[in-house]
């Protein structure tokens, strides 16, 4: 008898130890709940000001990007730009080239005008000597022995007209001679004067064209640059775009919690970590 008090009364004890546990247990439950919502909400604090922070960063990038992009196609158009520019510049060059040439071919011309005029003078002059000379030896014979060259006095007479009229003409044409030497003499130095400004000309579309291809150089760098600049960009908001990926999902994952936790009833949505194994490296 004695043996069964003494087992009701362990049993009563029993369940009185495990009636406060459970009652204990249905008290700190709360406790522990409010203390995970609370650890929940924080993190969910913590993420969304982390996520206004990568908006702020993904939206400067952004602005950097179309900044970076208008001065690559502002540098593209001024290349392009420059480009027409030494190409017309080339054109230039090559256009004053061939006036040079076409002058030059006029100087060598009128170069060997002037030689063949000076020629034709010295020819003409000379036949004016002599023609000058057949005078004179007329004036140094006497006349007796002018008139027995003839046979009568007309002819000697039409001799000394006709040299007179040689003389005359060759003077005239020599006269002519000096005129168009000295024209020709004109016209070359003119020709020389309009070359030495030609390659005036050219010289300075040669510098021109130096200028154009130094600052088409100078921008292809910048270029460059703008386009390295422009990947980095892209690459750092590729990252942020990423990392507000990876913070929204971890935003659903605490709201799923949260909601789970003040509402048992309630299913998360798939793929949240609530139904995420409790342990890592779980095997089965």
């Amino acid at each position: 008898m004695q043996t069964k008090k003494v087992s009701v009364r362990v049993q009563i004890f029993t369940l009185l130890i495990i009636s406060s546990i459970f009652l204990w247990l249905l008290s700190i439950t709360p406790l522990f709940a409010q203390t995970e919502v609370d650890a929940l909400k924080s993190q969910i604090s913590e993420r969304t000001n982390r996520l206004s922070e990568i908006e702020k960063e993904i939206a400067g990038y952004q602005a950097d990007l179309k900044k970076v992009g208008g001065q690559k196609n502002s540098l593209q158009k001024a290349i392009n730009q420059l480009e027409l520019e030494r190409k017309k510049v080339q054109a230039d060059i090559s256009y004053t080239q061939n006036k040079i040439g076409a002058t030059d071919l006029e100087i060598n011309k009128l170069k060997l005008e002037i030689s063949n005029t000076v020629d034709e003078i010295t020819v003409n002059k000379k036949a004016i000597s002599e023609t000058l000379q057949s005078l004179n030896e007329i004036d140094d014979d006497s006349m007796i022995e002018i008139l027995l060259q003839y046979d009568n006095l007309s002819e000697f007479w039409n001799k000394i007209d006709e040299l007179e009229q040689i003389r005359k003409v060759i003077g005239n044409e020599v006269d002519s001679l000096v005129s168009q030497k000295i024209l020709l003499s004109q016209k070359h130095n003119e020709n020389t004067e309009k070359r030495a400004d030609l390659i005036d000309l050219k010289e300075q579309y040669s510098d021109q064209s130096q200028i154009l291809v130094g600052n088409k150089t100078e921008k292809a760098k910048l270029l460059s640059a703008t386009k390295s600049e422009e990947a980095e960009y892209q690459k750092l908001l590729k990252d942020r775009e990423a990392a507000r990926a990876l913070i929204l999902k971890e935003l659903r994952d605490f709201e799923s919690k949260l909601q789970f936790i003040l509402d048992p009833n309630t299913i998360p949505p798939k793929g949240t970590a609530v139904f995420a194994w409790p342990v890592t490296n779980v095997i089965i």
